[in-house]
This record gives structure tokens, C-alpha cells and sequence, in this order.
């Protein structure tokens, strides 16, 4: 979708081609790309700055997110903030997981199923499986399940 958006290796130049385009011209792919950056700069605060990171994301932590993953960014820019994001979501996920099994170990394995999968029972009896109790509890919280 970047692709689709015409920008510059300047970003401040981008950044006023950009706002003029969209406030002088129906230009939908724009649109598009602004709500995904947007979107993934959301998520990409929830899990870096939220404890189990399937919390709600902060305007800080939003704030913080859209400065690292700027539209206005040239091709090269914005790929590298996508790749090093990508990196950190990671390493915060991978470092819950790693607290949530410690965590367990130090239980006696409490929460644990079988291979350890977590296992959550729907309303409707269907069992469901997650890797982690964290989301495992995402889904219990989605679907409304106490």
C-alpha cells in the first residue's frame, strides 16, 4: 500500500505533498495508507507499553508510535521503521511469554494444559486452545467469557 502513495526521499517535502494532497484531492489510496499507518502505529503501542500487551494502547504511546512510523517518510524509512518495529513486537511478546512460563514454573505449572496450551471453554462448549494465558485471557475478554 505505501507503494501506492507517491513520496520523496525528503521527508519534510512529503510531508507537505502529502497534506496538500489530501486536503486538494479525492485521493483514496492516501486515505488507506494513512489509516494503516495509523492502525499500525495503535498496536504497535498497545504491545510495547501495555504489561500484558493486549491492553488498551495510551495517546502517549500512540503519540510515540506515529512519531517513529511517519507517513511522510520516504519508501527506505518507513520500511526500516516497519522492519525495527516488527523486531521489538517481537522481543516484547517473546519476553511476556518467557515471564508467564517462569511465572508457572515458580506455581508449580498452575494454568498449564497438556503441551502448554492454554484452554479456554466457550458459552457454547466448544473448547478452545491459545499458547499463552495471555491470550488465552485476550479471548475471554473479547468474547465476553469471565
Amino acid at each position: 500500500m505505501s507503494l501506492q502513495v507517491g513520496r520523496t526521499g525528503a521527508p519534510l517535502a512529503n510531508e507537505y505533498m502529502l497534506y496538500l494532497q489530501g486536503k486538494l484531492t479525492d485521493y483514496p489510496e492516501l486515505q488507506k495508507f494513512r489509516v494503516a499507518v495509523n492502525t499500525a502505529a495503535n498496536e504497535y503501542g498497545r504491545i510495547t507499553n501495555s504489561a500484558t500487551g493486549g491492553g488498551v494502547s495510551t495517546d502517549t504511546a500512540r503519540g510515540e508510535a506515529l512519531g517513529l512510523l511517519n507517513p511522510a517518510l520516504g519508501e527506505g524509512g518507513l520500511q526500516g521503521a516497519v522492519e525495527q518495529m516488527k523486531i521489538d513486537a517481537t522481543n516484547r511478546i517473546t519476553g511476556m511469554d518467557a515471564t508467564i512460563s517462569g511465572l508457572q514454573a515458580q506455581m508449580g505449572g498452575i494454568g498449564t494444559q497438556t503441551g502448554g496450551k492454554f484452554t479456554v471453554t466457550d458459552p457454547r462448549g466448544k473448547v478452545h486452545n491459545f499458547p499463552t494465558q495471555a491470550a488465552a485471557d485476550a479471548f475471554k475478554k473479547d468474547a465476553g467469557i469471565k
